[in-house]
């Protein structure tokens, strides 16, 4: 495996906190277009616009630039990424199974990621500035 540098770290930080900012600001949205502005119909659902078209395309945009983010974290700390981004896409739709504790859980999971990398992160990235200033020094 390469050795990652400290920059490479920070990069991937910077990037998995901002990709997870843009997915939580996307979902917050859709949610309050959901029960606050879209007309609702019989069944539970809402009347399709353009508007939620939209909001729906950037909410899957944000979760894949999310999951793209948060694999490409995982890597640079020296776990399998895909595994994150394959949970952080799958996570949604297996929230959709009629259970309802586990459901939610499931559906929350995503969020969770990016403060379990986020702290592996920091911690590499405290660790390779610590050896580059020992190294600096000697």
């Amino acid at each position: 495996m390469p050795t990652v540098t400290v920059e490479q770290l920070i990069k991937a930080e910077t990037r998995l906190t901002r990709s997870f900012a843009f997915a939580a600001g996307a979902l917050i949205l859709s949610i309050i277009w959901r029960f606050f502005i879209a007309t609702p119909v019989r069944g539970g659902t809402v009347v399709m616009t353009p508007a939620g078209i939209v909001i729906g395309l950037l909410q899957i945009g944000a979760y894949l630039w999310y999951a793209i983010s948060a694999a490409a974290a995982a890597t640079a700390i020296g776990s399998r990424g895909w595994m994150y981004g394959a949970w952080i896409l799958a996570a949604p739709f297996l929230a959709m199974l009629p259970i309802p504790l586990v459901s939610t859980l499931i559906g929350a999971s995503p969020l969770a990621i990016k403060f379990l990398l986020g702290g592996q992160l920091q911690s590499a990235i405290r660790s390779g500035t610590f050896d580059e200033i020992h190294q600096s020094s000697n």
